[in-house]
């Protein structure tokens, strides 16, 4: 996979150089850069500054390029040099063929210091052919590696123990999908390897393979029948211990007359290891139906009964489900959701015993072409144990504002609050949060354009922390296609608990960008 990566440059120059005689058009951002970070406090508590790097920078975004015979070639490569580089390249021919290639690198932090740290290197590509209009084969793989040293993020103590973590997993797959007439046929087959440097005890082997389909009855074409099946399997290296599991899913979906549609799922899972003398079904049945007056109103309504039996034990659930939409003029539409699921032990043990969840979800949207948008909503959960007299219960408002055909400058922004309770029978737990977002782009005014961009987070009561992330931008377009593009950003974090729970960091990124156009 590294190699593939490391030939991509080489195909995409030799492809380049052939467009003298094959060139139709393109265009691109060649962009060279250079950033500077100032940072201060507990390097691991800020998540939205752990992929940033300084230094000098080097991309390519946005590449495009489209030959006379139908080839096309597109890449982002940004950051090229840096060690947060995120790369991609695609070459292909609508219905014809392509070939992708992705690969992104990750870091995260888990100590005051940064010394406890990991860092994520994820390479995949993929191949697809269409010998015909009707049939396509396609094959595909990635290589993850995983190294550095970890602390348990919810460690209470101050002298968390640190592990070490170095592995490798490579995933590849080949498969084919048939398609005709609204009829599907779809296999894959895939391997998985994951390699443990620390402990080779963990190294195993995994396999899945997966048939699907999807059709109409003949001569019923209202009627229509799909299915998945499904096998998996994993075997640690070692010992040759084995869990394996198999799938099967089946629906039939009726398209009846007055936009009514009704469908029934079933769903079956057995997993087991080979060590074990009893293997654990899992069985759903499912029915839903709804209806739809075009541009008017829309239900929906379901029932889902679930089975878990281990030969011990069985865990049933009934599950209720109720949608609905209105639209009481274009520009406007309401829209409610009420989900319920009982959990109840029908034979035998569960630690957690019975158990209730419910969820309500109801929001509203202005929408005016020439404007924007307006969003408001609410949502609740809950979730009731009485074997542990535990409930848990999050509310959550919000409103959603976007306007994007102001003279001047485009808009978007929002505001959402939430509180959450939880009680057992020994603690309490409340919070409240206010979550804030704003982005405003200026319209371009004699080559010069700006934005600002706002993420203000704060937790109360049971919690008190507050997290401010604020992006200044401006640019300055010359001579044609040229720009000069300056960003600013200021990451703040402040847990009012722990007095080492706090870090601020300013950034401040240049750059010269070309616009290329061929």
């Amino acid at each position: 996979m590294k190699t593939i990566i490391k030939k991509v440059p080489a195909i995409f120059i030799l492809l380049l150089a052939s467009s003298v005689s094959f060139a139709q058009g393109g265009g691109g951002d060649l962009k060279l850069g250079y950033i500077y970070i100032d940072d201060d406090g507990n390097r691991s508590v800020s998540h939205s500054s752990f992929n940033y790097y300084d230094g000098p920078s080097i991309s390519l975004e946005n590449f495009h390029y489209r030959f006379k015979n139908g080839f096309r070639i597109k890449s982002n490569l940004q950051n090229i040099n840096l060690e947060n580089k995120n790369l991609s390249f695609e070459l292909g021919k609508t219905g014809l063929f392509g070939i992708d290639v992705n690969t992104n690198r990750y870091r995260r932090v888990y100590d005051f210091d940064g010394d406890s740290r990991t860092k994520r290197d994820l390479t995949s590509a993929g191949l697809w052919f269409n010998p015909s209009r009707y049939v396509k084969f396609f094959a595909d793989g990635s290589f993850n590696s995983v190294s550095g040293v970890i602390r348990d993020s919810f460690d209470p103590g101050f002298n968390a123990i640190a592990r070490e973590l170095d592995y490798k997993s490579g995933k590849y797959g080949v498969g084919v999908r048939i398609k005709h007439s609204g009829r599907m046929f779809h296999a894959e087959y895939n391997t998985v390897t994951y390699s443990n440097e620390i402990d080779e005890l963990k190294d195993q082997s995994r396999m899945r393979y997966r048939l699907m389909g999807h059709f109409p009855v003949p001569n019923y074409e209202w009627l229509i029948l799909s299915g998945v099946l499904q096998k998996f399997k994993t075997e640690l290296d070692d010992t040759e211990f084995e869990l394996k599991s198999t799938t099967a899913r089946g629906s039939v979906l009726a398209r009846l007359p007055n936009n009514l549609l009704i469908n029934y799922i079933a769903f079956f899972n057995r997993a087991g290891s080979d060590s074990d003398f009893v293997e654990t079904d899992n069985v759903a049945h499912l029915i839903y139906a709804g209806y739809t007056q075009p541009a008017t109103f829309g239900v929906t309504a379901g029932y889902q009964m679930d089975i878990n039996d281990d030969f011990e034990d069985e865990i049933k659930a009934n599950s209720y489900y109720f949608s609905s939409w209105l639209k009481p003029y274009e520009a406007f539409e309401l829209k409610t959701e009420y989900g319920f699921r009982a959990e109840e032990v029908e034979d035998g043990f569960r630690l957690v015993g019975n158990e209730d969840r419910s969820r309500i979800r109801a929001y509203g949207t202005y929408r005016k072409a020439e404007l924007g948008s307006f969003k408001v909503g609410f949502e609740s959960k809950m979730r009731e144990n009485k074997q542990l007299e535990s409930e848990a219960e999050f509310d959550r408002y919000h409103f959603d504002l976007y306007l994007e055909d102001l003279e001047i400058f485009m808009f978007s922004g929002g505001f959402s609050y939430f509180k959450g309770d939880y009680e057992n029978n020994d603690a309490e737990f409340e919070f409240t949060s206010q979550q804030l977002y704003v982005n405003i782009d200026s319209r371009e005014y004699r080559g010069i354009t700006g934005g600002f961009g706002l993420a203000y987070f704060r937790n109360e009561l049971d919690l008190d922390d507050e997290s401010i992330n604020m992006t200044f931008r401006g640019s300055y377009q010359f001579w044609g296609g040229n720009r000069a593009e300056l960003i600013y950003r200021v990451f703040n974090f402040d847990n009012f608990l722990l007095l080492d729970q706090y870090y601020t960091e300013n950034m401040v990124e240049f750059n010269l960008i070309k616009s290329l156009s061929f």
